[in-house]
């Protein structure tokens, strides 16, 4: 067989054993990144909550809008390189519990977003955060399981929370 039929044969192949792989991944993952804050449970909580703010400690995002469903649920719209993404909140403790939902079910993916605050002996905060998230590609999923990690999105904005209060963390994953 000539080669220029066996290169085509062989990307083909190539392509088509990538999303047999990521087909066998499965759709849902949980994946959570603690970290510790000087700061405390009410200044997290007030800089969890105050999303109009986003913008001004998280790099990746090109824009920020309210958003309000037709039955009056509460979220706003972030957008970043990747495009837009709305988010509603789903359940909230304060000081205690945040829950936000992606919610756009067009996206390549989705879930939701729990941070955990609990109150540390020194006046900080140990913050844990977990996504609850699937992602529907087959492609997509093997990356994110091979190449990316499900925690990476997790670390970056847990990174760029503490840098806001001036801090430098290494979250821990599980």
């Amino acid at each position: 067989m000539p080669w220029y039929f066996l290169v085509p044969l062989l990307l083909v192949g190539c392509i088509g054993l990538l999303l047999l792989a990521g087909s066998l991944i499965a759709r849902e993952h949980t994946a959570t990144s603690t970290i510790e804050l000087k700061a405390s449970p009410a200044q997290v909580w007030a800089t969890l909550t105050e999303w109009r703010q986003f913008k001004t400690w998280r790099k990746d995002l090109t824009a920020i809008e309210e958003l309000t469903t037709p039955d009056g649920q509460k979220g706003w719209v972030e957008t970043s390189s990747w495009g837009r993404m709305p988010l509603l909140v789903e359940r909230t403790e304060p000081e205690r519990l945040f829950v936000g939902r992606i919610a756009d079910d067009s996206l390549p993916f989705g879930g939701t977003w729990t941070h955990r605050l609990e109150a540390l002996p020194n006046g900080g905060t140990r913050l844990a955060s977990t996504e609850d998230g699937f992602i529907k590609p087959a492609f997509f999923r093997l990356m994110a399981k091979v190449v990316f990690g499900y925690h990476k999105t997790l670390n970056d904005w847990q990174t760029a929370l503490a840098s806001k209060f001036g801090e430098t963390v290494s979250p821990t994953n599980r």
